[in-house]
């Protein structure tokens, strides 16, 4: 359940650099926010739509703007835990720029999360018969039933004649 009126926004990440998870403070755009970071990912050009070469740092920026704080531990400078929180001991003035300059990365994705926060629900797709053996690897006998090798047309996965290595250029 999302929590219209809530104090504090949590987002939490696994940093795949850090090997742990992140916990993430923000706020929620505002509508004009929302307009302009949809209008600063994309131009359009006549009839052509033009991503912007910079949209990973735009998204960085955009963020950093909605970055309220992060959980303390998350990060560290020299050794040191550092915190975002004002009313730490280990409170590090400019947490929000040295985000920006070390893992902007980070803020993108905060920013893609937020901005982009719809999806659809899950289609729940569901094998049957997980059990089934496609191929005996350990069988030098094993071959695919091959009821289509008679109508078989050249270049198809059941010809019969040889296909050109993927790794040969041709």
């Amino acid at each position: 359940m999302f929590e219209l009126n809530a104090d504090r926004n949590v987002l939490v990440l696994f940093d795949k650099l850090s090997g742990e998870e992140m916990e993430f403070y923000y706020r929620m755009p505002t509508n004009d926010e929302r307009v302009k970071y949809d209008s600063a990912m994309t131009k359009r050009k006549g009839t052509k739509i033009v991503v912007n070469k910079e949209w990973p740092l735009l998204q960085a920026k955009f963020g950093a703007a909605l970055l309220t704080g992060f959980k303390k531990g998350c990060f560290a400078v020299d050794g040191k835990a550092i915190s975002s929180d004002q009313t730490d001991a280990d409170y590090l003035k400019g947490w929000k720029t040295l985000l920006f300059q070390k893992r902007p990365d980070l803020l993108g994705h905060v920013a893609r999360t937020v901005f982009s926060a719809a999806a659809q629900a899950d289609a729940s797709i569901e094998l049957e018969d997980l059990d089934a053996e496609l191929e005996d690897l350990e069988n030098p006998d094993f071959a695919f039933e091959d009821a289509d090798a008679e109508t078989a047309s050249p270049g198809d996965a059941t010809a019969t004649e040889p296909v050109a290595s993927p790794l040969s250029g041709q």
